[in-house]
């Protein structure tokens, strides 16, 4: 990230994260054991955290409006600290899991391709999060450096990775939108055992009762808004027998899903559900005040460890807020 950005005024937006050493001590506590960060650098990587919930900027300029009252610490210094960093993806998603306060499981994943703004930069990544009070928080992702969807691999390569880490029976259920489709992406996650509510294309071609292959918007086109079907048995989309359900949003638009088992309700509530208040981390954080437009990211390293720090930060911030809730 660019040390030499703009000096911005103090926010007056503050978090509601406490920096009392006994407030961040299981903090520190995590960083160290997860991402295995020496003791000397423990301390500023956890100001650092604190620092970005309290100013709500990932701008160095801005964040030492946090570290005021440490004349030894400058954009210098926290650009030397920041490249110095080393974010494993495992410990990363460990740390991340073990932060949050979150039940055993199974959990519920999100799949999701998005644009992440920071300042004249606009990466398209692809990230695998798990969904918490309507927010999902990355574990993992990767950078898609070119325009269009991700593909098949890439995919899976995500979710193995949770498999790695957490084991396949931490897996409630794996949302997914439209643009993830593809005859071997159901095939593995059936393969898997792998539970789906994924979206899927209304020009999408599935057999009727009669074999003939037919669009599924010609099948529920005599849905009105609100009004719900769900098709018998399984159906073949792409090769593979799923289950499909569907709603009518609104006039011309239909959301279908197709589903790894027969609870077909309970998938297109639950789809509807998520699809109103599950947010990627960046639309979230927006909404709570952060500005990335002052943010400059040089290359996919960088671009990591930002992601990396934000969902750090925000893991945090969810668990203070829960205790403070308690």
């Amino acid at each position: 990230m660019n040390s030499k950005l703009q000096k911005n005024t103090k926010s007056d937006t503050k978090s509601s994260v406490k920096h009392g050493d006994k407030d961040y001590q299981p903090l520190k506590s995590v960083l160290t054991k997860q991402l295995h960060v020496l003791k000397t650098k423990v301390e500023l990587l956890t100001q650092l955290i604190l620092a970005i919930l309290a100013v709500r900027s990932v701008n160095f300029s801005q964040l030492l409006d946090y570290f005021n009252d440490n004349p030894k610490i400058d954009v210098d210094k926290l650009q030397q600290s920041f490249d110095n960093f080393v974010f494993e993806k495992n410990s990363l998603a460990q740390a991340v899991v073990e932060l949050m306060p979150l039940p055993d499981g199974p959990w519920q994943l999100t799949m999701d391709r998005s644009i992440w703004i920071f300042g004249e930069s606009k990466p398209n990544i692809l990230v695998l999060g798990i969904a918490h009070n309507g927010i999902s928080i990355p574990l993992f992702w990767e950078v898609v450096d070119r325009d269009g969807h991700s593909k098949t691999a890439e995919r899976i390569n995500l979710m193995q990775l949770f498999i790695d880490n957490f084991g396949v029976e931490k897996i409630g259920i794996l949302l997914a939108d439209r643009e993830f489709a593809g005859s071997d992406w159901f095939f593995w996650l059936q393969q898997k055992k792998i539970p789906f509510y994924q979206r899927i294309k209304s020009n999408t071609l599935v057999p009727d009762l009669q074999n003939h292959l037919t669009r599924l918007d010609a099948m529920f086109c005599l849905l009105k808004p609100g009004e719900s079907c769900f098709l018998e048995g399984q159906r073949k989309v792409w090769g593979n027998l799923v289950h499909i359900s569907a709603q009518c949003l609104k006039e011309n638009d239909l959301l279908i899903i197709a589903s790894s088992d027969a609870e077909q309700k309970q998938a297109l509530d639950t789809f509807k559900r998520q699809q109103l208040y599950v947010r990627t981390l960046m639309e979230h954080l927006r909404k709570l005040g952060f500005n990335f437009d002052n943010a400059i990211i040089n290359n996919q390293l960088e671009l990591f460890k930002m992601i990396a720090l934000l969902a750090l930060a925000f893991a945090w911030d969810v668990q203070s807020n829960a205790e403070n809730n308690a």
